[in-house]
């Protein structure tokens, strides 16, 4: 066998074991949706018709899920930071919630030239997100918590705090507490002419996604992120300044997910209303365990949940079905493709120890020397020398 065939087998097997997890997963998730639709008697023609009208059919239609996409892309560039290192960001949601509390806080109350005023708007929002990452952070390393159960209670009071601000000193005249009045126009992002997108948001979300990409490509920080994810307490020993990687990656993807925050409420709603974050941060965690941080999956996974999202609503009021349907599916989809991944990296490891076995002989390697130490013949062989 040549050796150009060799290196053909050995990708096309890599290959396959690479996308085999996501095959199957896909293939699972759409069999249980299968049976809850012909449980619901809906056709799942009728539902891929549906998805496609109200998602891809007109360009404003498109056009909204991009401007959905773009968000959940710039949270998913800060979780490839953080799931690199080994940190589980759970409270991306809460920074996501200070951000557009930060940005409104900015056009509320405070009144620009529009270039300084939407400058000023955003860096609110990315301090305010970053800030609260950065407390989850500090938490991790100087108060033993973990980032999971530190990123929960971060949460809580992210919503807490926005819902008591909508309430009192936020809420509108004669109002329930739901949003705060819309914002002048002089503090909304502006938009393209042919198509409701922001260019800044454009921007600032392909800018991030490059310096991720070429951070965790081949950059030195990169590598150190890399080996704590591994192994925490071996890339201390190796000299990683483990603790300051870790608030500067919670920082980062806290100031991505605030500026996500930021053009939620200065673009998408032009106020702030209740729940503003709407589980963005907890589908782009989905979105990045799908992908398995694989930085160039990314875009493409983010966008069909995008897809998938945009079409939640036409679900209910058209074909009477709970809009949670496409949450279900998601949820499958990770799972399977979670289970499956486990399964394929288990098969690899099976697969390479047959061929170090093959290229030692097929003998396995003796075990080592053990000494065995008898004591009482030692002390009777002492006495009679004696």
């Amino acid at each position: 066998m040549t050796a150009f065939r060799k290196i053909l087998i050995q990708i096309s097997s890599n290959t396959v074991l690479g996308i085999l997890p996501l095959f199957v997963g896909i293939l699972v998730a759409l069999a249980a949706i299968l049976l809850i639709l012909n449980n619901e008697n809906v056709e799942p023609r009728a539902v891929y018709d549906l998805i496609y009208e109200r998602t891809l059919s007109l360009p404003e239609n498109r056009a909204n899920v991009v401007d959905f996409w773009l968000p959940i892309l710039l949270c998913c560039c800060g979780l490839l930071l953080t799931f690199t290192a080994g940190l589980w960001n759970i409270g991306i949601e809460g920074q996501i919630t200070m951000g557009a509390v930060g940005a409104t806080s900015i056009a509320l109350f405070v009144e620009l030239p529009r270039n300084e005023q939407i400058f000023t708007e955003l860096f609110m929002a990315g301090a305010a997100g970053g800030t609260w990452a950065l407390f989850t952070g500090i938490m991790r390393t100087r108060g033993g918590v973990n980032e999971i159960f530190g990123g929960v209670a971060m949460n809580f009071l992210a919503s807490s705090f926005s819902s008591y601000l909508l309430v009192a000193p936020w809420s509108p005249p004669n109002a329930t507490g739901s949003a705060t009045v819309r914002f002048p126009a002089n503090a909304i992002l502006p938009s393209m002419d042919d198509y409701r997108l922001s260019p800044i948001t454009i921007y600032i979300t392909l800018t991030a996604f490059i310096f991720v990409l070429l951070t965790l490509s081949g950059s030195r920080w990169g590598l150190q992120l890399r080996a704590m994810g591994k192994n925490e307490k071996s890339a201390q020993m190796l000299g990683v300044p483990t603790e300051r990687n870790i608030w500067l990656a919670m920082l980062i993807c806290g100031i991505m997910a605030g500026l996500a925050g930021g053009h939620l409420v200065l673009f998408r709603r032009a106020n702030l209303p209740a729940n503003v974050s709407g589980g963005i941060g907890f589908l782009s965690l989905l979105v990045v365990l799908l992908a398995s941080i694989r930085v160039r999956w990314v875009p493409f996974v983010s966008f069909a949940f995008a897809l998938l999202y945009s079409a939640g609503l036409p679900l209910r009021t058209r074909l009477q079905l709970d809009a949670s349907l496409i949450g279900i599916f998601l949820g499958i989809l990770v799972f399977c493709v979670l289970i499956f991944d486990g399964v394929r990296q288990r098969l690899k490891e099976r697969v390479e120890q047959r061929k170090l076995l093959a290229a030692s002989g097929g003998e396995k390697s003796p075990p080592p020397p053990t000494v065995e130490i008898q004591i009482g013949q030692e002390a009777s062989s002492g006495s009679g020398s004696n």
